[in-house]
């Protein structure tokens, strides 16, 4: 059975709904709507996004992550919501500092089950360009405006100019922001090699982003930082690692079986999305 073959069957088996509906709209002509809907079901009422969007994040109150992860969900599947796009904002406003920073996540949310890594809230509670500077490039993208985007627009690019970016969740982050700014830009491509949490290795055996991850299809503005055959070796490399029953593994701890579950489906979802746009399925 072929690659989208066997992971079509994964994700009708074990996805859940949101991460079937985009597979949907994406692969097989389900309406956008239908991405909308299901992505109303993490929304509170103070508009922003909660209930594990995150799956590494069980807490059913808003977080700044989860905002970054329903814009992005929006953007695959080719939609803006103003509702949701205005609560979002609204909400980011309510908790990001005065220049606009926001944090990846808020005070409490270590209180429900979470993954180590979100257990140690030191670093989650700090506001830092992951993930303000993916959320002002998923707003802008969607063509959204707004007083506190201006703020955290601002800041991000003052940060990417001046600070170093020692950690590849941070260079992505950045490079989101920087797509339209080659200057920019290369400042933040010149710390990927160093930063951590980055590999250019095959195979892939421990949770790390790679050149797929800062290059996702071959008209991202770092695709010509990274050679053709590193590219070809890691597209090689992602399509081994699908397992037997269609779907791709989690390299990390994620707290409770529901979380792996949901993580395999959005993970499966993403190799797609990059396999394909690289004319691999």
């Amino acid at each position: 059975m072929a690659v989208l073959e066997r992971a079509r069957e994964f994700l009708w088996t074990q996805a859940r709904l949101l991460d079937k509906r985009i597979f949907q709209c994406r692969f097989e002509g389900g309406p956008a709507a239908d991405v909308v809907a299901a992505l109303r079901a993490y929304r509170n009422d103070d508009g922003g996004f909660g209930h594990a969007l995150e799956a590494d994040l069980r807490a059913p109150g808003s977080q700044p992550i989860h905002v970054e992860i329903a814009l992005q969900c929006l953007l695959e599947a080719g939609v803006h919501d103003a509702e949701l796009t205005a609560g979002a904002c609204a909400f980011l406003a309510s908790v990001a500092n005065e220049d606009g920073a926001v944090p990846p996540s808020l005070p409490g949310a270590a209180d429900y089950p979470c993954a180590a890594h979100w257990a140690m809230l030191e670093w989650a509670l700090a506001p830092a360009l992951n993930p303000t500077a993916s959320i002002a490039a998923h707003l802008h993208a969607l063509g959204v405006t707004h007083p506190w985007l201006d703020r955290a627009t601002e800041w991000s690019l003052g940060r990417i100019a001046e600070d170093s970016l020692p950690s590849a969740h941070t260079v992505r982050a950045a490079l989101l922001l920087c797509e339209n700014r080659p200057a920019l830009r290369e400042r933040v491509l010149d710390q990927l090699a160093a930063a951590d949490w980055f590999t250019t290795e095959t195979p892939v055996t421990r949770y790390a982003l790679t050149p797929l991850h800062m290059a996702p299809t071959p008209e991202s503005p770092a695709r010509s930082y990274f050679a053709d055959d590193l590219i070809e070796r890691h597209l090689d490399d992602l399509i081994a690692r699908q397992q037997d029953d269609g779907g791709w593994p989690v390299l990390w701890e994620a707290p409770g079986p529901a979380a792996v579950c949901e993580w395999r489906g959005r993970w499966t979802l993403d190799a797609l999305l990059t396999l394909r746009a690289y004319g691999r399925i």
